[in-house]
């Protein structure tokens, strides 16, 4: 038996399919004498380990975490609140019968209890925290919280008997195949044994699974929150937590009537939420991917899922542009008066050149992106930059090639590096390792004290995100939402500095990368500027020179606000650069 556990530990260590256990055991077997009693396949191995309470149950769940399939909801075929289907449904739209939509798999915990009052150490640890725990005062162990003390006198008996056990639960998202991959994650509920002392209590072996949820989203209940009455929905979220009125929420309590929920998407983005949060979130548009306090009376629950974002609309968005960025139309006479003179004469040249789908020729050297290439402007690109519109990666390259130009002037090119957006973006640049990739080995030519500037596009939104590797830091700067960004960027970001001390051989390095939200920068007014603001917040920075003042001069919220003014000198400067350098003087 000792044996056939520990060989299951390998398989599951060394991440072992079940073919290649069968053929080990097999072959493991023809070594031992006639008669022994070890199973060759997987099947017999997880028979003999489930009768250690090694042994688990899945169930089926509705997809909207309405109910379990169990009980009475076990013969159901339909969720009896919202409807949808137990099956799972394919892209021809047809139900895959018995194959669930949702899976939850229960481990359970009582065999896991027994087995530690089995253990003559482990079962002295359990009462550790009432005969070896130092009572001073001071809070060492949990059992010094008021949290403990208050189950002691709500229940008295069970505060009597120090083998009683106290667990906490905690669960979070994680993707089990790769950090760089967004298509699949699970949810994994794990028990910790409080009465434990400090040292063992987050010891792998005393952590025990006890549900793991498949799926990419967070389970909880979908929830509409409105303002007023019920009758005006003004965003979607997922209910965090609403009965401990003495929990906090960004410093603030809960208070009575009120629930802790997670708002991830707005029906309307201005509308002022009922407990702002001072100079950081007061309207529904800041508390994205945040979390607020909001009046219970106000909260709808919802049995179906809202879509943040639907790829159908994204693509037609995409058509739109491609639709209008063909119509090579530059008519000096329909232009705004304020156009900058740069950019004017810059639509004139492009009225007969780009009708003939001539380009404008770039050369990058090495020194701005860590090697040479080339890059190109065509019509499309002059003409959004001058009607305002989303701006590409082409004019976001060249604007940092014209920045260059200002660090040499300003003899810090040492002090500041680029990375290429071309490379690092979410459409058209590989998967998260290749990305992760290419930034580690523009990091890895980095000189002392030098930090990197990284404009990234999420498929239809510019951020800039600033590496300072000597602080081991990360800032975000996300001109629409002001947060953390979602999705696998962070990871990519993250993957590549631990790439980067792998790399240098960086042993002193943090073994985590600092995260920091700057979240006073100024903010987009609509949703197209936010390539004009990239690009502003690194002329900002520059211009600066001392680079320790962006962190703190954007880290909380202000009233800091760039004006059509401001982001027409970012229009003037690219026009201006790219018709002295490219079309007057020219380039190799």
């Amino acid at each position: 038996m000792n044996v056939l556990v520990r060989l299951y530990n390998l398989k599951a260590k060394h991440g072992m399919t079940d073919a290649a256990y069968s053929d080990w055991l097999i072959a493991f077997s023809e070594y031992l004498p006639t008669g022994n009693e070890i199973p060759t396949s997987v099947y017999e191995a997880k028979k003999v380990l489930s009768a250690l309470g090694m042994d688990y149950r899945k169930i089926h769940a509705c997809p909207n975490d309405c109910i379990l399939y169990r009980k009475q909801y076990a013969d159901e075929i339909r969720c009896p609140r919202c409807g949808i289907s137990r099956w799972k449904v394919c892209k021809n739209k047809k139900e895959r019968e018995g194959v669930p939509a949702k899976v939850l798999w229960y481990f359970p915990p009582i065999p896991m209890f027994k087995k530690m009052f089995q253990s003559v150490e482990t079962s002295k640890n359990l009462t550790w925290h009432a005969t070896k725990r130092n009572k001073d005062g001071f809070i060492r162990h949990p059992a010094d919280s008021k949290s403990w003390k208050l189950v002691d006198e709500k229940w008295p008996d069970f505060g009597s008997e120090p083998r009683n056990l106290r667990l906490a639960l905690s669960s979070d998202g994680f993707n089990p195949y790769s950090s760089l991959s967004s298509k699949y994650s699970c949810w994994p509920v794990i028990l910790v044994t409080y009465n434990l002392p400090p040292w063992l209590v987050m010891k792998r072996k005393h952590m025990m699974l006890t549900l793991l949820i498949s799926g990419p989203r967070q389970p909880g209940n979908d929830i509409d929150l409105a303002i007023g009455s019920i009758d005006h929905i003004v965003a979607y979220a997922t209910v965090m937590e609403g009965d401990d009125p003495s929990s906090t929420v960004h410093g603030a309590p809960l208070g009575n009537g009120n629930m802790r929920v997670s708002v991830y998407a707005a029906v309307e983005e201005n509308a002022k939420i009922p407990f702002p949060v001072k100079d950081e979130i007061e309207t529904v548009k800041q508390a994205m991917g945040s979390w607020v306090a909001w009046p219970t009376h106000l909260i709808i629950m919802s049995h179906v899922k809202k879509p943040v974002k639907e790829n159908v609309e994204r693509k037609r968005k995409r058509r739109d542009i491609e639709e209008e960025d063909s119509e090579f139309q530059f008519s000096l006479a329909s232009m705004a008066p304020t156009l900058p003179d740069s950019l004017k004469m810059l639509c004139m040249w492009g009225e007969d050149k780009f009708k003939e789908r001539r380009t404008i020729s770039f050369y990058m050297e090495p020194e701005v992106f860590g090697y040479s290439r080339k890059s190109f402007i065509i019509g499309s690109d002059v003409r959004r930059l001058a009607s305002m519109r989303e701006v590409t990666g082409n004019c976001i390259s060249v604007y940092q090639r014209y920045l260059y130009e200002k660090l040499t002037t300003y003899k810090m090119v040492d002090m500041v590096a680029f990375v290429d957006p071309s490379q690092i973006g979410a459409v058209g640049c590989g998967n998260g390792t290749a990305r992760a990739q290419h930034i580690k080995d523009r990091l890895v030519t980095a000189k002392p004290g030098q930090m990197f500037m990284l404009p990234f596009n999420s498929g239809d939104h510019w951020m800039l995100t600033i590496i300072h590797l000597d602080e081991g830091t990360a800032y975000f700067m996300d001109p629409l939402k002001r947060r953390l960004p979602t999705g696998d960027w962070m990871s990519i970001v993250e993957t590549a500095i631990s790439m980067y001390n792998v790399a240098k051989n960086r042993k002193g390095a943090r073994s985590s990368t600092i995260l920091k939200n700057l979240a006073g920068i100024p903010p987009q007014p609509s949703n197209k500027e936010c390539g004009y603001f990239v690009m502003r917040y690194m002329r900002d920075i520059i211009e600066d020179k001392d680079l320790s003042l962006f962190a703190t001069k954007w880290e909380r919220r202000g009233n800091c606000q760039y004006t059509q003014a401001d982001i027409d000198e970012i229009r003037n400067e690219w026009a201006k650069f790219v018709v002295i350098e490219e079309l007057c003087v020219g380039r190799p």
